[in-house]
């Protein structure tokens, strides 16, 4: 056999990242999973290609702050392929605890800015296919929970625990405590009833849904940031814009953040937006006007609320302390595992320190 005359094999190197569901069925029992990487699958065949294809038709730039899903497989367990956008660049924020600057949150902002302008411009230019996807994303993760559902009431209850524990003896924290705990009795309720379809009539967009630090990576050129990616749309839903909002500024930042640049982060998502729409012709204030999104706010911002101070104490907490809770629940069983929801922080008074600040706000601002 010759072999002087074969030529070199070309090699290329694929960098990816496989996402798989647990097996377990205990797990699956209380978790809705398969709903979940059905919802993300459609996000990624179905919802951001309907995007893409209205910005081409417009000579406009594809979407670039999303991986690419190369594969998946919804049969027990479901996983999916992606593009590891490491391999681009894109990194992690080195501390998730620490919050973020104005730069990083108006890149945020600006995202999510276009990305929901494009459900508008959508549900203008395309008013059929936009209501044959919206039929496709109600929410597909907490609703989908009964209302006995262990998981969620534990998570609840612990959650409500260490917000009335952050709580200071005066006069202020007093109003603050008495009005989170009336929260509290019906935050389930409030939950559902924020996440129920058409909740926010023909303000809803589709959202993100899971906007807090870990599911976003930032791309630098010698220290400045001039990228950002999403990851994560099992949470992916159509919902009020506030949602995203409340869910991320909250999470993500801290007090002295959301006193000198609030609203001005609002506005900068408001005019994101707007800038969005003219690309199509569309004027904003024909779908949200800066008051509307301000009345969406003091309506629909409890549900940042409820995932902040489930996310912060995550966020806050070193990775060694978090229980591993899939592998409790495959040696231990559900009741143990429930338990270890409870567990204690080395930085529990960091933490109270900033879900405290957090309700403060939400009482000042009228959202509590």
């Amino acid at each position: 056999m010759e072999l002087d005359n074969l030529k070199p094999k070309t090699v290329k190197v694929l960098n990816l990242i496989l996402k798989s569901a647990t097996a377990n069925p205990e797990i699956r029992d209380i978790l809705p999973i398969e709903h979940i990487f059905a919802r993300e699958v459609y996000f990624y065949e179905t919802v951001l290609p309907t995007y893409n294809q209205l910005l081409e038709e417009h000579n406009q730039q594809k979407l670039t702050s999303f991986p690419d899903m190369l594969g998946y497989d919804l049969s027990i367990p479901e996983f999916l392929i992606m593009t590891d956008m490491k391999s681009q660049g894109y990194v992690m924020r080195p501390d998730r605890a620490e919050p973020l600057d104005f730069n990083h949150v108006k890149m945020v902002l600006k995202e999510y800015g276009r990305f929901h302008g494009l459900y508008y411009a959508l549900k203008a230019l395309k008013p059929k296919l936009c209501k044959e996807i919206s039929a496709n994303m109600s929410e597909a993760f907490y609703n989908k929970m009964a209302d006995d559902n262990p998981l969620l009431n534990s998570c609840m209850d612990v959650a409500n625990d260490r917000v009335m524990k952050s709580f200071h003896n005066d006069e202020r924290d007093a109003e603050a405590m008495d009005k989170f705990e009336k929260y509290a009795k019906c935050a389930k309720l409030r939950l559902r009833d924020d996440l129920k379809d058409g909740a926010a009539g023909r303000f809803e967009v589709i959202n993100h849904g899971d906007g807090w630090v870990n599911n976003m990576l930032f791309k630098y050129d010698n220290e400045e940031l001039i990228n950002l990616c999403l990851l994560d749309f099992q949470l992916s839903r159509l919902s009020s814009p506030a949602l995203e909002l409340s869910y991320f500024i909250y999470t993500c930042t801290d007090q002295v953040f959301r006193d000198e640049y609030f609203e001005l982060s609002l506005k900068y998502y408001h005019e994101s937006m707007k800038n969005t729409l003219e690309v199509f012709s569309l004027d904003l204030s024909d779908f949200l006007t800066s008051e509307e999104l301000n009345n969406q706010m003091q309506k629909f911002s409890t549900f940042g609320l409820f995932m902040t101070i489930e996310v912060l104490h995550l966020m806050l907490s070193d990775t060694a302390e978090i229980p591993d809770y899939e592998v409790m629940m495959e040696k231990d069983g559900l009741e143990d595992t429930l338990a270890a929801f409870s567990y204690e922080s080395k930085n529990e008074d960091l933490y109270r320190k900033r879900i405290r600040s957090v309700v403060l706000d939400f009482v000042q601002r009228g959202y509590l």
